[in-house]
């Protein structure tokens, strides 16, 4: 009762913050179902996380994390080692003041300095198009036993920790700049505990219930009819996904993850290669990526993930050298990141900034020469390889296409770039024969993930086999039977 008494007080303060998501009734109307809006906007989401086109993040592409400061937070908690408990949160470099940020609530680290360590990678997934607020709660402890041997310790029962986490999470949406519909709860070591939370949250008030989606790493025990109907992202690292056979195959995270896809629950399933040292970056461009689709900008789109024709000879090459000066050498790295935008308003900022004397400009001035030259050629270049595509009735050359793409997007306004047929070719390629013939495939594919998320599997999975074949067509460049694919490579029965 302690307990119950102790979260359903929490609760009616977090829900003033979260705003009342749950339908108002009608004189003589059925009661809502507890949580209905959730369950509504996880059934919305659906279409924002799926179809998965295959492992997200990139090999080739680095996180670029844009860390900010991590501090301590004061908040008043209660109970039987409370005040062994401490709170952080990591604050982003780039937040605007004048919009709210997405907040992750992180159970990370082993306790001591290793949380704060830990906040700093999650943190990690921010940046400037999508400023994130991270928080989390250190609440255990490592207590040596000999010179060889350490466990590690809870500093306060459950009932005392999970209230603890509750504060947190009522401190951090009335005190900071956070977005109450943009909320997500992530795990990289204490999935079990995570879940076990969120489940109690659930079940105490249902329609307050303040996760936009769970994102767990690594393994864990639970019943998917058991927890919260609201979106899942999970992932875990190839070599220990191997590990469950035989009489461990209950613990592989596969099973879990079809059975909430089945039960109504959106879900991604992520197998990495794990890292040499430290966090996986492909990991947290995962975690990036699901919160910036959900009321976020959009995922960035990862090379590995564009579909096309795949030949890249030596002309497609960003031909710039390497500089000794810092302005060019960051211009040129964005650029050889196809980061186009970002590398022409450096350069502009760069050039405009009066605190930077001329001479420290000149470099870049003299750099923007061979850039400006390099544009105009490598512009009509793309152009020609695209308009041969739809002469050709032929799928677009997925490197000309996207850097034709973000090209156009970043010199748009430039009078060298205004009145050429660059941006209506991109549009052609939306509408010709082989686009048309992904949109009849994509169709089929998000007919079949509402079957799934409806608990038709067999019809579900049939249609996804029928997608699949689509890879036979097209050159196999189609997004949708690539996804079609990668559905059915980690689909399980469910009992």
């Amino acid at each position: 009762m302690l307990r119950l008494r102790i979260f359903l007080s929490l609760l009616a303060a977090l829900g003033l913050a979260c705003g009342a998501w749950a339908q108002e009734e009608g004189e003589g109307s059925e009661p809502a179902a507890p949580g209905r809006a959730i369950r509504e906007r996880a059934a919305a989401d659906a279409r924002l996380l799926l179809p998965q086109l295959g492992l997200g993040g990139s090999e080739k592409v680095p996180l670029n994390p844009e860390l900010g400061e991590v501090r301590q937070v004061k908040a008043a908690f209660e109970g039987e080692g409370a005040d062994k408990l401490k709170a952080w949160a990591a604050l982003p470099p780039n937040a605007d003041k004048s919009r709210k940020h997405a907040l992750v609530f992180a159970f990370v680290g082993a306790g001591d300095e290793d949380t704060k360590e830990a906040v700093k990678q999650v943190a990690a997934i921010n940046q400037s198009r999508d400023p994130v607020v991270v928080c989390s709660l250190e609440y255990r402890f490592t207590r040596p036993v000999d010179e060889r041997t350490a466990v590690i310790e809870f500093c306060a029962p459950a009932e005392v920790r999970q209230a603890a986490c509750l504060k947190l999470l009522q401190t951090m949406l009335k005190d900071y700049n956070v977005d109450p519909q943009r909320v997500f709860l992530v795990s990289d070591w204490a999935g079990s505990e995570a879940l076990a939370w969120s489940r109690q949250l659930w079940e105490t008030d249902a329609d307050a219930f303040p996760f936009r989606a769970i994102i767990i790493n690594g393994t864990v025990t639970a019943q998917a009819e058991e927890l919260p109907p609201v979106p899942y992202v999970f992932g875990i690292e190839e070599e220990v996904l191997k590990r469950f056979k035989g009489e461990q195959a209950d613990l592989n995270p596969k099973n879990l993850t079809n059975a909430l896809m089945a039960r109504g629950s959106p879900c991604q399933f992520h197998a990495y290669k794990s890292a040499v040292i430290g966090v996986t970056p492909r990991w947290q461009m995962i975690v990036r990526d699901a919160v910036n689709r959900l009321g976020g900008p959009g995922a960035v789109v990862y090379p590995e993930q564009l579909t096309g024709a795949n030949v890249v000879t030596e002309a497609d090459a960003v031909p710039f050298g390497e500089s000794k000066d810092p302005h060019v050498s960051k211009v040129v790295e964005l650029a050889r990141a196809e980061r186009w935008s970002e590398a022409w308003k450096y350069m502009k900022d760069t050039l405009a900034d009066k605190n930077l004397k001329p001479k420290d400009k000149k470099p870049l001035q003299d750099f923007q020469k061979e850039w400006d030259k390099y544009l105009t050629g490598e512009l009509d270049r793309l152009n020609k390889s695209i308009e041969a595509s739809i002469k050709a009735n032929m799928w677009s050359h997925n490197l000309h296409r996207a850097r034709l793409t973000a090209m156009v997007e970043a010199f748009k306004d430039e009078k060298w770039c205004k009145g050429k047929p660059y941006a209506a070719n991109i549009e052609k390629l939306k509408t010709y024969p082989p686009a048309e013939r992904e949109k009849a495939r994509r169709e089929k594919l998000t007919q079949a993930i509402d079957l799934e998320i409806a608990g038709e599997r067999d019809k579900a999975k049939a249609l996804y086999a029928e997608v699949a074949k689509g890879l036979n067509e097209d050159g196999g460049h189609s997004e949708s039977a690539k996804a079609a694919k990668y559905r059915l490579d980690w689909w399980t029965d469910v009992r």
